[in-house]
């Protein structure tokens, strides 16, 4: 069925399930009561009793968070009364994974530490709203969710019809997604094919150059693997702000002697903190980071046993194409992902292993010409 058999009522049914997800995001049932009891004042007679109050609970059961931060989850004790949130509070149970290195322990930040509030606050949307005035003047009107549903429903539909898909945009928003509604939605807007807008531009705060360089987002370990550094580059990033449970590994760190760095165009609270600062104007990271590329090879700076394990420098390009040599180029079906090196001893021409970083006895060159044949 193309997107043009699909009638308006039928889309509506298939978006009603995203809506639905949308609509209970930022819901957390408490196990055992309910998802959004409205909190209750009971009366106090003294400042005595408040403070009392305030440490007499039904249960405490475990909960989470996922509030504007990356990776979120932290574990939570939760403090019910009358199936109301009355407080939280970090478990601080997460073990010792390596001796000699500080553990996970406490995760978690004040955003969470007050999320109850903004669960129960009054500012808090509980049901669908339209505004009815111009923008800004604060004017809305409640809607039933079929008329919410339906209008967004209509809208989309125009846009596809008129402009076409790529004029619905998705914004996944700063981490108020699970794994299972994002998936969810992502896919309905995949398939709607719709613009989805790059979570790292919405966010900022994801170790890009990671993976644009190594493939994979967690190529590594840990982030407590931050305490056995010697040198910590802060570069696209605040984790002062925004990875407050992991932070205290970065400051632990510069404690035990590495030195801290932090790059950014404002002297952000992590600047604040770092043993050296270097502003950059906004829109010239790429100019300063290919500049020190430059001159670590010109200096001959580099770690080089580093760089032929871990990174693709030492493999073969084409300069006839600027690609990859690979098998396939050698002889007929030849593997695509196989690729190759300048072996530094030997002058000659070898295959790159797969599936293992071991170059054995080859030493592959970070320099230098070779010639190959090729299958034609």
């Amino acid at each position: 069925m193309s997107f043009a058999d699909i009638t308006r009522r039928d889309f509506l049914k298939a978006g009603g399930s995203l809506v639905l997800a949308l609509s209970v995001l930022d819901l957390r049932t408490v196990a055992g009561g309910a998802a959004m009891a409205a909190p209750v004042a009971p009366a106090y007679k003294s400042m005595e009793d408040l403070y009392r109050e305030r440490w007499r609970w039904d249960r405490v059961t475990r909960g989470t968070h996922c509030v504007d931060c990356y990776p979120g989850n932290c574990a939570w004790n939760v403090y019910v009364k009358d199936g109301v949130v009355i407080r939280e509070e970090q478990a601080a149970e997460y073990p010792v994974i390596e001796a000699g290195v500080p553990d996970m322990n406490p995760r978690g930040c004040q955003k969470g530490a007050s999320f109850s509030n903004v669960m129960y606050g009054a500012e808090r949307i509980r049901y669908p709203l339209k505004r009815v005035g111009p923008r800004g003047s604060g004017k809305w009107k409640r809607v039933t969710w079929d008329e919410a549903l339906g209008e967004i429903a209509e809208a989309m539909v125009d846009a596809v019809e008129t402009t076409g898909p790529e004029s619905v945009v998705l914004e996944m928003g700063p981490g108020n997604l699970g794994i299972l509604q994002a998936s969810g939605v992502s896919r309905f807007f995949v398939n709607l094919g719709a613009t989805q807008l790059d979570v790292d531009g919405l966010i900022g705060d994801f170790n890009a150059g990671n993976y644009i360089t190594f493939g994979k987002f967690h190529h590594v370990s840990s982030v407590d693997d931050r305490f056995h550094a010697d040198l910590l580059l802060i570069w696209h990033m605040n984790p002062v702000y925004t990875r407050i449970p992991s932070y205290h590994f970065i400051s632990e760190a510069r404690y035990k002697g590495a030195e801290v760095i932090t790059i950014a165009p404002d002297f952000s609270p992590s600047a604040v903190h770092a043993d050296l600062y270097m502003p950059v104007q906004p829109g010239t990271d790429a100019a300063l980071a290919l500049g020190a590329c430059q001159v670590i090879l010109a200096e001959d700076l580099l770690d080089k046993g580093f760089v032929r394990e871990q990174t693709d420098l030492s493999l073969l390009v084409r300069k006839d194409t600027g690609k990859y040599l690979r098998e396939s180029d050698m002889k007929e079906g030849g593997r695509e992902d196989q690729l190759y090196w300048l072996d530094e001893k030997t002058g000659k021409v070898v295959p790159a292993p797969l599936g293992t970083l071991d170059a054995g006895a080859v030493v592959p060159a970070l320099s230098g010409t070779a010639t190959a044949t090729l299958a034609g």
